[in-house]
């Protein structure tokens, strides 16, 4: 599977200027090497916080719904494997979903009728506007 070129996505976030300077007396004590490790730090801790809550969505889903954690790549053959299984689910994706060009999208409408991608979604423009995106 090829790796997307960037594993990280660029966000804009408004901090209130005392927070903002808790965090730069953190980083100017060590604790983290810049704003940036701090908020990651943040982010990925809080959401650790909600690990039951997600794994409850995932295994309410389960029945009707491919869920993938991570990075993914759909290719033709995938699509193919799918269908000649008679599997027609909903996928839903947590982090980077990749669709190559060389899959049809009529076909992968039709093993997938539902796509989710909550976070980075790469795929044709066609493929994209079958799914709303």
């Amino acid at each position: 599977m090829a790796r997307p070129k960037s594993m990280t996505e660029k966000i804009t976030i408004n901090i209130d200027p005392v927070d903002l300077g808790y965090i730069d007396l953190l980083v100017d004590q060590g604790f983290y090497g810049n704003r940036s490790d701090f908020i990651k730090n943040a982010v990925k801790s809080r959401l650790h916080d909600y690990d039951d809550q997600f794994k409850d969505i995932q295994r309410k889903d389960r029945q009707t719904t491919d869920w993938i954690v991570g990075i993914s790549t759909i290719t033709a053959r995938d699509v193919a494997s799918h269908l000649a299984e008679h599997r027609h689910t909903e996928l839903h994706v947590i982090g980077y979903l990749t669709v190559d060009r060389a899959v049809d999208p009529d076909a992968l409408k039709q093993a997938y009728p539902t796509i989710v991608v909550n976070g980075v979604f790469k795929a044709s423009n066609e493929v994209k506007a079958a799914y709303g995106y």
